[in-house]
């Protein structure tokens, strides 16, 4: 279906800064599959990478609501998944929210990846009206450091250190979101068994009552103090990312537009 060149407009000036760092035939490619606008209860599950893999792409689009990162992250646990990275981009005026992941099962598996149950799975529990899954990560952490520098513009770099469990990611971003913060962007990495994320989130994290939800009443939590992270080349690279991404509005915004105008007169040309 051809994109209307009103909707691609919309998207384009409402679009999270984060997302102007892919490239134009990447947002090319996300305005078809967000268009048209989802329904309440849609969803729309496309996955890259074949069937006896090791890692697959997905995204997700569903209308814009809260609980959907924290949903999908829970689907994605467990089908004995681990997420290597996490997008999320909302445009509030059209009513729509994407999700981008990259999944591999989890480190030491020698499984290969069925993307079929996965993705069914996902649909389901998406297309479920008003359904919250349940996290797998209560509580009880051994230990947790936390800390957050402010981006400005109401964002935070939110920085996570703990032993690396199934379920973290939809635990932290089901607190997150009783904090009414909203996650954009998500760097996940397993080293040694400690996991070491890294999100970007609009709205203020509360840490300590973050730090009380994920860590059991003998664990161990730290509050690391605000600053510029010092961490790993991972979370450096991260700040770099949404340093530039801040900075200002990306000039791919306009071979995005030509790239739009090509992809249709393509269409065109092969009907």
């Amino acid at each position: 279906m051809e994109v209307p060149e009103d909707f691609a407009a919309a998207m384009l000036q409402d679009a999270p800064p984060f997302w102007h760092e892919q490239t134009p035939d990447a947002q090319a490619a996300d305005i078809e599959l967000c268009h048209p606008a989802p329904g309440p209860n849609e969803a729309r599950v496309t996955v890259t990478g074949a069937a006896g893999t090791r890692r697959l792409g997905l995204s997700v689009v569903t209308a814009d609501r809260s609980g959907v990162l924290a949903a999908s992250a829970a689907v994605i646990s467990r089908h004995g998944m681990t997420i290597g990275m996490a997008l999320a981009s909302s445009w509030a005026g059209l009513g729509i929210a994407l999700q981008r992941f990259q999944v591999s099962p989890a480190p030491g598996s020698s499984r290969v990846v069925d993307p079929a149950p996965l993705v069914a799975d996902l649909s389901r529990t998406l297309t479920t009206a008003g359904e919250r899954e349940a996290s797998t990560v209560p509580g009880g952490l051994a230990r947790l450091r936390l800390g957050c520098e402010p981006l400005g513009d109401e964002r935070y770099l939110l920085s996570l250190f703990a032993p690396d469990r199934p379920g973290l990611l939809s635990a932290v971003c089901s607190e997150l979101e009783r904090d009414r913060c909203d996650i954009e962007m998500a760097s996940i990495a397993s080293v040694s068994g400690t996991a070491e994320d890294l999100l970007v989130v609009r709205g203020e994290p509360d840490l300590d009552r973050l730090g009380a939800a994920l860590v059991g009443p003998d664990g161990d939590l730290r509050i690391l103090p605000p600053g510029p992270l010092t961490a790993g080349s991972a979370q450096r690279a991260m700040r770099r990312l949404v340093t530039r991404s801040l900075a200002a509005d990306s000039p791919r915004s306009r071979e995005l537009a030509h790239r739009l105008a090509h992809r249709r007169r393509a269409a065109h040309t092969s009907r």
